[in-house]
């Protein structure tokens, strides 16, 4: 087409002015391509994010209140680029880690680069290296430049922990109980322009853990808010609020029954509920929970039998009976045994995640489908109109067409149609009839 062609040749026209990568079109062979991503550690928030996990070359931004995982969810993430042979880089700023608290989460100490600096300037100098200006002579290359020797043994994630503990640059200048105001936000609004190039180049995801505040001037809807200003949250392709589940804590089993909890021991462990608040790769807005221990980091086993059953592994034979071929006779009555049984039976637990886990890698999210259905929904509110169109008159007001049968089968719709129809032909007394009853009225009336 004429259209195209003189497209393409603009396309070239630029490219000898400024450079063959300045522009491109969106079919050729450097084009952007879908979003990779690894498992978050959970598979409910892996199917709450859209893609089954954390975006690689992204911002990721982890906000919540104390003791809402943060740290934990930031940690499974590196265990797993280490599962896949990549390491990470953990900017300690709270100076709260330890290796025995990693190696417990299966964090392996070897493939970790860990900074115990809170000097904000620093960190992010560390990250995208120093320029040269009249003081240096050339560049001093930081992580993510390319070719650097940690890029070519594989990192794959930058954690900061927190951007909240990171003192700006003015900040470590002046007194203490000085008023100034918003100096993390004006530091990340620029610092953040220089980091997310290079981490869509490199393929690395940056993970920024964010403390809750009060927002004393608030006075209604939530009060929880973070600080740092608006520049993370507009370079954040994800952002994952987490919360604890109101009386959620779990116990230590009783003479080691995991099944029945000691309240008088110390809690183990609680439920995190994760909101999607932002998401540029996928659908946003939605909510995953999960199981985190504190020694032990995120469970999957409570989440099997969500996710078996939501792909089909495991079968709901009737409203309480569950068939799987590793349940005892092939089936359990209730979902609280199958959870039981999962809880309880590691080689059932394994077994029936690896069927998840290879569904998910062929068929994706499961929300990630059901948001493929939308049209087909859409296709089902127009059969159902074009019928309701055929026994009402809608350009002339809501009445049935006079003396003319309407040449739509009663059964096929749902009680609240035929409530209306039954409106619209004056009948009464109908809001209590079962739906055989109002079908018959009808017809009556008809």
């Amino acid at each position: 087409m004429v259209v195209e062609k003189t497209l393409l040749e603009g396309i070239e026209e630029l490219r000898k002015y400024y450079g063959e990568a300045s522009v491109f079109g969106a079919t050729e062979e450097f084009r952007i391509t879908d979003v990779e991503a690894y498992s978050s550690g959970s598979l409910n928030l892996d199917d709450a994010i859209g893609i089954g996990g954390w975006p690689e070359g992204r911002v990721v931004m982890l906000s919540g209140i104390e003791s809402s995982g943060k740290s934990l969810l930031a940690l499974m993430a590196i265990k797993e680029i280490q599962k896949q042979g990549g390491c990470a880089v953990y900017f300690d700023a709270e100076q709260t880690y330890t290796t025995s608290w990693g190696e417990r989460l299966g964090v392996d100490n070897d493939r970790l680069v860990l900074s115990q600096t809170s000097d904000a300037k620093e960190v992010f100098e560390l990250i995208v290296g120093k320029p040269k200006n009249k003081k240096r002579s050339k560049a001093i290359p930081g992580m993510l430049t390319p070719g650097s020797k940690l890029l070519a043994a594989g990192l794959k994630a930058i954690v900061i922990d927190s951007t909240n503990s990171l003192i700006p640059p003015m900040e470590a200048t002046a007194e203490v109980g000085s008023a100034n105001i918003a100096l993390m936000a004006r530091f990340l609004s620029q610092e953040l322009k220089r980091v997310t190039p290079l981490l869509k180049k490199a393929g690395v995801t940056l993970f920024c853990i964010m403390q809750a505040r009060e927002n004393p001037g608030q006075m209604y809807g939530d009060s929880i808010t973070v600080s740092g200003g608006r520049a993370l949250k507009h370079a954040a392709s994800l952002w994952v609020d987490l919360g604890i589940i109101g009386g959620s804590k779990i116990h230590p089993g009783k003479d080691g029954d995991p099944l029945e909890q000691d309240t008088d021991e110390p809690p183990i462990g609680h439920k995190i509920r994760a909101k999607i608040r932002k998401n540029k790769v996928a659908p946003p807005f939605r909510k995953a929970e999960y199981t985190i221990y504190y020694q032990k980091g995120i469970d999957v086993r409570p989440e099997l039998a969500e996710q078996a059953l939501k792909r089909g592994i495991i079968e709901r034979i009737s409203s309480k009976i569950y068939g799987y071929s590793g349940f005892p006779d092939g089936k359990l009555n209730g979902m609280s045994n199958v959870e039981a049984a999962i809880a309880t039976d590691r080689k059932l637990a394994r077994r029936i995640l690896a069927e998840v886990k290879a569904h998910r890698d062929t068929n994706g999210s499961i929300l990630t489908q059901e948001d493929n259905t939308v049209d087909d929904l859409m296709a089902l509110e127009d059969y159902e109109k074009e019928v309701i169109d055929e026994v009402l008159d809608t350009s002339g007001g809501s009445t049935l067409k006079p003396d003319v049968e309407p040449d739509v089968d009663l059964d096929t719709l749902s009680k609240a149609q035929l409530l209306d129809l039954a409106k619209v032909k004056g009948l009464t007394g109908i809001t209590l009839l079962n739906k055989e009853e109002l079908t018959k009225k009808i017809q009556e009336a008809i």
